[in-house]
């Protein structure tokens, strides 16, 4: 099947099981998913490498060349929070708020609440998304189930001047939203360009 919309053309068809296979491989727990073709499909593997699979190895095998491939999968709690990271970096309120749950609760590390609710989140990040060098840089994420940590690195605006400061972020996720976050953040260093 071909089709003029997709811009997949022809690979559409092809590639919608494997990515129903990716979704479903991480919604099981697993973190990777591995494959092989051979090197003389090299549209295949500049296909693959297009979606984010890397090439691992390459062995002979029968006269030509077998490329072995992998990628790590994330689960659908790390894609809303990638989506609300995308966002903040883009300073895109609107983009930012549709990954927040309505009655979310946003916390200092442990348990100081800074906000509740999407409205307060709102109110909280228009004021910060004024500032022009406002970026999180992502360092580490791991993920169990609906939680996901993140270590980052986030350059701003502080009182005192521009800076960065090291921010460790647990997010949970629940029906495609965050429902709680609780961050913990180092001491700033002024005068840091950062990302």
């Amino acid at each position: 099947v071909r089709s003029s919309a997709s811009p997949l053309g022809p690979f559409r068809v092809a590639l919608a099981p494997g990515i129903a296979m990716e979704r479903l491989a991480a919604s099981l727990g697993l973190s990777e998913m591995k494959l092989y073709t051979n090197k003389a499909f090299a549209t295949n593997v500049e296909l693959y490498l297009r979606f984010g699979y890397r090439v691992d190895r390459e062995k002979a095998f029968m006269g030509g060349t077998t490329v072995y491939m992998s990628k790590r999968l994330i689960s659908d709690a790390e894609r809303v929070v990638q989506g609300q990271l995308d966002a903040y970096n883009a300073r895109d309120i609107d983009a930012f708020m549709q990954w927040w749950a309505d009655d979310c609760r946003y916390c200092e590390f442990p348990d100081r609440l800074l906000a509740s609710g999407a409205l307060e989140i709102r109110e909280r990040h228009v004021v910060r998304f004024r500032e022009p060098n406002l970026h999180g840089k992502l360092i580490d994420r791991i993920a169990v189930a609906n939680v996901v940590v993140d270590r980052e690195v986030v350059t701003r605006t502080f009182d005192d001047g521009p800076g960065e400061v090291d921010v460790v972020a647990m997010y949970e996720v629940t029906d495609g939203r965050i429902a709680t976050a609780c961050f913990k953040m180092g001491p700033p260093r002024l005068g840091r360009r950062g990302a």
